[in-house]
């Protein structure tokens, strides 16, 4: 009787604790200030005001960013990188938001086959769910892959529960992002 009363009490505050993350997409968080978020979200990147698709990746450590051209150089002794982000506009055209950023530091990527490749990272400044959040990004190109954004385990511990089972959950949020970010803020070229 008191191991199924044990059990029982356990299972209570897992699900009370569950229930402190919030509800999805309506933006009040509790203690943990995560939130339920789908497998996949919009985020905007600032100042640039570009929109792309995340994809919530708690099998990858580091957050990831689609770059082509990338590029070190030095910028008054500091170690910096240069890169290209393709950005989809509508009717599919493609424009392109050249970024300089400093290096944050570099990341090993273990490979299933062969040696690790190391890759730079930059700390970016991003809207998900109508808040302003800052990771770091491993710079990579993926454009072979289906989302030009990947949020892994390093930011989602501090901001999200995954729903695997949903995508934009933070439509709400999304319009915060939007508003504040997208609209004075777009790339001009």
């Amino acid at each position: 009787m008191l191991r199924f009363a044990g059990t029982v009490m356990i299972s209570w505050l897992f699900l009370g604790g569950l229930a402190e993350a919030g509800e999805p997409g309506n933006g009040k968080e509790g203690t943990n200030e995560r939130v339920i978020m789908g497998w996949v979200e919009p985020v905007v990147l600032i100042p640039w005001g570009v929109e792309l698709k995340a994809k919530l990746d708690s099998g990858a450590k580091t957050s990831s960013l689609h770059a082509e051209d990338i590029e070190r150089f030095k910028k008054d002794g500091e170690e910096w990188v240069r890169f290209v982000i393709d950005i989809e506009r509508k009717a599919k055209k493609i424009k392109q938001l050249h970024v300089e950023q400093p290096l944050a530091r570099d990341v090993h990527i273990k490979r299933h086959r062969g040696s690790a490749k190391k890759r730079p990272v930059v700390s970016l400044e991003f809207c998900l769910n109508g808040k302003r959040h800052k990771a770091q990004f491993s710079l990579v190109d993926r454009s072979q892959l289906n989302y030009p954004v990947l949020l892994g385990r390093r930011f989602l511990k501090k901001a999200a529960l995954i729903d695997s089972g949903k995508i934009f959950l933070t439509r709400e949020g999304w319009k915060t992002c939007l508003v504040e970010y997208a609209a004075g803020e777009a790339p001009k070229n």
